[in-house]
Order: C-alpha cells, then structure tokens, then sequence
C-alpha cells in the first residue's frame, strides 16, 4: 500500500509541478487534446437523478449562493504502460441551478488542462425538472484559457451547457489521461459542494529498468482538508472527503493553490532517499556526483575553449562568451524557434556526454547546461550544478524534504570569490539573467560535503519595464491616431519571449492585436512591427499603427479627452474582497511607464486639465503622472509611470492594494480641454481637491496590519 503522509511532512509549503521528473526549460507549447468524445464514453446510459433535488429552492451549503454541487467525485489512478507511469483522472459531477446567478457561473463549463495531460472521454447533459435532457453536442467543445494567479494563463477545455437555465440539473463526466509519476491535484470551485471526494489509487512500488535499477514506493499527502482525514481504503486507494465545503473565491494573485486549497500530492520514493536529517546535504553530494560525471571534459573540448577564449583576459568577459556560445551557437531542442520539426526532433541522437553536445551542435536544456560546466571548468572557472524552486509552485523552506522542491536546475560560478548564478539552458535569457520563478529564491549549491543554501536575486522594478511612448494625434472628430512603440526588458521581456519566441509570424502579430484590443475595445491595430525577440541582451520592440474612434469627445468647439490610452478601460484590481484566505503573490517587481505627445488640430489651444496626484508607499509601490501644454502649439506632453517594488505580502495586506489600486483608477480617469480659440486665456492647472492619495494611504497604513516581510 501506498505510505499515506501527513501535513507535517509538506510544512504548509506549496505544490510542486506534477508534470515533469526532468530539468524544465520554462516555455513547452501544449499539445492540447480532446479525442472524443461520444455518448458510450462513460457508459450508453445516463443514472437516474434523485427528483427530489428539483424540490429545493436554495443552497443546502450557503443560501445566498446561485448554485451548488450535489456531489463531485474525483477518481485518480495510476498504472504502468510499459515502465512508464500513466495517471488518469475520472470527474463526476452533478450541480443544482438555484437563480440567475447559478446560471451565470456554470453556463460555460471549464476545467484546466495541465501540461502532458488530455482530455479522451467527455459527456455532459442538462437535466430538466420534468425528467427530460439535453445532451452536450461534441462540436461545442473548444479549447481555452483559464488564468490562474500563481501560474499566469493555462490551458483549459470549455464548452457551453446546453439550454441551462434556473431549476436545472447539470451533469458532468470527463476522463483525463497522461504519463506522469509524481502529481497534484488542488480543488478550485466556484460554487459549494455538499460532497466533494477525491479517490487516489497510485502504485504501491515500481521499478526503473536502469543500470542498476532503482525501485520506488508511493507516499499520498492531503492538505488543507481541514478536520477531515485521509482514509486508507481494502483496495489500497486513498481516500479524502470534503462534506458541506463552500465556494472558493478566485482571489487575485494569490500564492500557489496549497497554501490555501484543499490538495493532494502524490510522490515516488526511491529506496536511496537519504535519512530526513541530513537529507539537503545528501542531496547536495548526489547532485555534484551526478554533476561530475555529465560534465566531463575532452581535449577536443579544451581546445574549443581555449580557441574561443583567445586573446580575453578579464574573467567576466571570458564567462560571458562561454555562456554565449551555449546559448546561441547550441540548438536548444526544447525551445529551438521552429528551427526543428517535431519528426526531426525524434531522430536526433541522445548526447552522452559535453563533447558530443560540443560536436552534433544541438542538445536538451540538460545538456546545455553540462556543457556551461564543462567549457567553464576548462577555462579555470569553479562551476557546479544547482537547484532551484519555481515560486509559481512551490514557496519553499528547507523543511519541504522532497526531490521536487528544488526541480529546477541553473549553473553557478563562482566569480570574484562570490557564487554567480546563469541558466544556459534557456535561449531566451541574458547572460547573469534568471527566469523570475527561479528569482529571488534558495537554491542548493551541490557539493561533496556540506549542506550549501544559497540565495538568488531578482531584478529591481526599473530593470524589469514596459515602456510605451509615440506621438498620437486627435482629429476634430476625436479619432486618435499614431505609432505605438512598446519596449519591454527584465522580466517583461521573459514574459513577452515566452510567449512568442516559438510562434509563427502571423500569429505573433494576431496576438498582439488581441492584447491590444483587449485594452482598447475600439483599437484597430496595423502595420505591426516585433524587434529583438531573439536577440537576448537587448529589450524586445514592439510597434504598430494605432487608431481608436471616438477616443475624445467633442462637444462644440472643445475637445476633451482622457490622456490614459492604455489604463482607460481598466477595472481596479483587489475590489469587493471580504476577507481574504491566500497570501499575496504578484509574479515579481516591475515598472510600467508610458510617454506620449498628444497633438490636436491646429487652431485649438489647452484650456484645462485636471493633474494627479503622485503617491508612494515606501518600498512597496510608486505612482507619478506629469503632463503639461507646450506654449504656442495644439499639443500635450503626457508621462505616467507605475513602480511595483514587492512582490510577496500576507493576505491582510489586500485592504491597502484595494485602497490603492482603487485610488489609481480615480487618478487615471481625469480629463484634458482643449478649445478651438484664436485668444485662449492661460490654461486653468488643478489638482483633485477630493482626493489625497498619499495622506489616505498613510491613514490606512496605520490602521492596517503591515504589509508581509
């Protein structure tokens, strides 16, 4: 049977990325599957419901909510396909419409699709009060996106329930399959449950087929199940109960889901874990024996180095052309810019060792970054292997004593006498650079002895911007026209090469177009421009045409406007929270600056503008916003900048994010005239006298608990 874990074992910490047992390169592109899906998927027949459900007229959980699950069941299997663990996950649900509300929540359905997972079987059906159905029609499946604060967008299968409306019952069945071993599962629901269980049947133990072979034996962990206990079922499987849970609101960048949610994790013991008290100094010694042995070097190797090295004496300079070479002259094959097919893909030959990495020119991120090692070792350098949490999972302590705490895997070098640290495993990061999920973060320093924790750094606010600046005009009609100029570095960068490095061109640009539309109801984007999205040490450059109809508003003979293009249509953030249950996580430091001149029709003069107020927490957050006429011309000069400082605060600080984010969208809704006069008097310059952002913020910083350490 299964070792059934406890709490103490996971420390309060969070979940741990269930999808790969490999170094990740940070952008896979989903295959996202449904293989669908028919009437027999589950069985020919539908069960019979309990009519008496249509009987109740509210919530047997919470009355005041719109719609609740009768039951939903979740049955987790594992099993061997050849020495491979496949997982499949079966869903059952069936929920009660009580009022519009209800209607609203559940009409479109959709469940998250993790990375190597698949849909195979889906059926759904809406259940009317006199007993007759409605079926799921399988061409009304689509696929989506679900955004989810502590991982960003993910994959997701949609589709609309048929015919719901208020005093129905909906039924869901969907199986979800792929090849994993170690796995999360965190409930998320929208709605109350009455019964909500979760079934886990892992393997009790497995073998690896390696030399020599290496047996594994299966753990289950439940978290955050409040009173309830796992139980330990005749079959072997592991069962967990929620009764009477109610809905969990989709709070805005929260921590990852096990702090907070209800989870279960399930893991493979090796039968060589070292013993838990000394388990990070074990681990440490495994990692620099593993390390030596795939970073050997060659003399073919030497040579390359000292070839390349030729000539560059100061250490920094020779380091970065190492790093540049396994950057950029070694195909990545995880993320190689449609450089390989997917069949060519699976003829390349496994590399060894670094000089067969040196010489095919192409390698996993694993191999890349060996041969970083390896090259670096060679030119004199101390360069071990690493490891690192990925804070979109996990917000590790060195009490989370398990492999998948630390998956991920950079390089550090000591240079200067101090440790530096490099991911060359990545194309899309400069040199000295991290993704921002291995930012900020301990990492363990492999080494045949001792137990080393380190720590890496994140980039400051100003390092990591988007900024955007052009010159647009406004017609007499307030059609807002101009050129666009978006750069983006730091983590903005990562975050933009991401998610379009791998894209074809056409899709890249339709893309850019959604997102700016997304912002600006009535945008009509052309002419788009991407620069530098593969040459990493400079910011990406995005540019395009931009049109906006009716962007002002023209009343006789003044023209009034909003000179927030981008920040116009935004909702606050952090608004209509009661009482927060997760802690606050916002991916990381970041500015967001925009420039613009604004120029109007001859013959119209500034007449008034309303100016903001900047305001500061200290540390934690910067708003400014200058904008001024230029004497004699139709023109504004217009610059606002925002600065996010922090990124990790505990759950009551929400009260001054909702304060401020609130007082944010106040100050970007003021308004600018300027009227058609051939002797305008002096523009009238005022400020907000209803509102004092710095003074209200102060306030309630005394009133409130401080922000998280």
């Amino acid at each position: 049977m299964p070792r059934l874990g406890t709490g103490e074992d996971f420390v309060s910490v969070t979940s741990f990325d269930p999808f790969f047992v490999m170094p990740l390169f940070r952008t896979y592109r989903l295959v996202f599957c449904i293989a669908m899906i028919s009437a027999s998927a589950f069985g020919s027949n539908w069960d019979p419901v309990d009519q008496s459900e249509f009987s109740r007229s509210r919530s047997v959980v919470d009355e005041g909510e719109g719609a609740e699950f009768v039951f939903r069941t979740i049955d987790i299997n594992q099993f061997l396909v050849g020495w491979r663990l496949e997982t499949e996950s079966r869903h059952h649900l069936l929920a009660r419409i009580f009022n519009e509300d209800g209607v609203n929540k559940l009409k479109v359905f959709k469940h998250p699709i993790q990375h190597g997972m698949r849909i195979v079987k889906l059926e759904a059906r809406t259940i009317k009060p006199d007993g007759n159905y409605i079926e799921l029609d399988p061409d009304n499946v689509y696929e989506t996106e679900l955004v989810r604060s502590s991982r960003g967008k993910v994959k997701a299968m949609a589709f609309p329930v048929p015919a719901l409306e208020v005093g129905d019952l909906v039924e869901v069945k969907f199986l979800i399959k792929g090849m994993r071993a170690n796995f999360s599962y965190s409930l998320n629901q929208s709605i109350p449950s009455r019964s909500t269980t979760i079934d886990v049947r892992p393997l009790d133990s497995f073998t690896v087929p390696s030399n020599p072979p290496v047996s594994y034996a299966s753990r289950v962990v439940g978290l955050n199940f409040g009173d309830g206990e796992a139980k330990q079922q005749k079959d072997g499987s592991v069962l967990f109960e929620l009764i009477n849970s109610k809905a969990m609101p989709d709070e805005d960048f929260r921590v990852p889901d096990i702090h907070s949610r209800p989870s279960v994790i399930v893991d493979y013991i090796s039968s060589k874990t070292p013993n838990l008290t000394r388990y990070w100094k074990e681990t440490g010694a495994g990692l620099y024996r593993e390390s030596k042995r795939r970073s050997k070097g060659s003399r073919k190797l030497e040579s390359k180095v000292k070839e390349l090295l030729s000539g560059v004496k100061e250490e920094r300079a020779r380091l970065r052309l190492i790093y540049d070479f396994c950057v950029s002259d070694i195909r990545n094959t995880y993320s190689d810019f449609g450089y390989y097919t997917d069949t060519e893909k699976e003829k390349l030959r496994r590399n060894d060792n670094p000089s067969e990495t040196l010489e095919r020119g192409y390698g996993n991120p694993s191999d890349v970054s060996y041969l970083f090692i390896a090259m670096a070792n060679a030119a004199g350098f101390e360069a071990r292997l690493a490891s690192v949490s990925d804070r979109r999972d996990l917000l590790f302590t060195r009490q989370f004593k398990y492999p998948f705490a630390l998956k991920d895997e950079i390089v550090a070098v000591s240079l200067g006498g101090d440790w530096r640290f490099f991911d060359p495993s990545s194309p899309i990061l400069p040199f000295g650079e991290l993704n921002w999920w291995n930012a900020d973060s301990s990492i363990l320093l492999s080494d045949p002895k001792e137990e080393i924790f380190l720590r890496t750094s994140g980039l400051p606010a100003k390092e990591s911007s988007t900024q955007r600046s052009g010159e647009l005009s406004i017609d007499s009609s307030g059609k807002l026209r101009g050129r666009v100029v978006e750069s983006s570095a730091g983590c903005e960068a990562q975050e933009f090469r991401n998610e379009f490095a791998d894209l074809p061109e056409e899709e890249a640009k339709e893309r850019i177009r959604s997102r700016t539309a997304a912002a600006i109801s009535r945008a009509v984007v052309s002419n788009i421009s991407i620069e530098n999205l593969k040459t990493i040490e400079e910011p990406v450059v995005v540019s395009y045409d931009l049109e906006v109809p009716d962007f002002a508003t023209v009343v006789g003979d003044r023209i009034i406007f909003q000179p927030v293009v981008f920040q116009k249509e935004r909702e606050a953030i952090f608004q209509g929270e009661e009482e927060r249950v997760a802690d606050i996580l916002f991916p990381y430091p970041r500015m967001k600056r925009d420039q613009f001149s604004f120029i109007l029709p001859d013959g119209y003069e500034l007449e008034e503008l309303q100016r903001p107020e900047s305001f500061s927490i200290d540390g934690v957050v910067d708003f400014s916003c200058e904008l001024h006429g230029v004497e004699g011309a139709a023109r504004l000069e217009f610059d606002r900048s925002y600065s996010l400082h922090r990124n990790l605060f505990k759950a009551k600080a929400n009260t001054i994010f909702s304060m401020l984010f609130s007082k944010l969208n106040v100050e970007d809704r003021y308004a600018v005239t300027f009227r058609r006069s051939a002797s305008a008097q002096h523009p009238r310059i005022g400020y907000r006298s209803s509102i004092s952002p710095t003074k209200d913020l102060e306030t309630a910083s005394k009133k409130t608990p401080p922000l998280a350490s």
